[in-house]
């Protein structure tokens, strides 16, 4: 259940980004996720309000976006959106392709209120 310290660790992240908006109220997270990233959005999902309860972002809405794996083929040089159990380039079938989206997890956005 590493999701539950996924979502401590954010609201620490996000604790450093509300001290430049003192006196407002963090009412939305938009999150990208990439299928790689090795988090199960659900359960991210189902745990943000625990891990928000007690904390200034006990009332913030968590907005998840997935993000598809995209890698690029150096045989063809075309980039393609691939699924996690085939990596292989969609125009030339090349297998050694390299991932270059889809891996991360990225706050998008916040908005606070005053």
């Amino acid at each position: 259940m590493h999701e539950l310290s996924t979502c401590q660790k954010l609201i620490r992240e996000l604790e450093e980004i509300a001290i430049h908006y003192p006196g407002h109220k963090l009412t939305h997270i938009r999150l990208s996720v990439g299928a790689l990233a090795r988090v199960d959005v659900n359960e991210l999902q189902e745990l943000f309000p625990l891990a928000a309860k007690d904390t200034f972002a006990n009332q913030a809405i968590l907005s998840i976006e997935s993000i598809p794996i995209e890698v690029l083929c150096p045989k063809c040089g075309t980039s393609s959106q691939v699924t996690a159990n085939d990596l292989r380039c969609k125009q030339c079938s090349y297998e050694k392709t390299t991932v270059i989206s889809g891996t991360d997890m990225l706050i998008e956005d916040v908005t606070f209120e005053a």
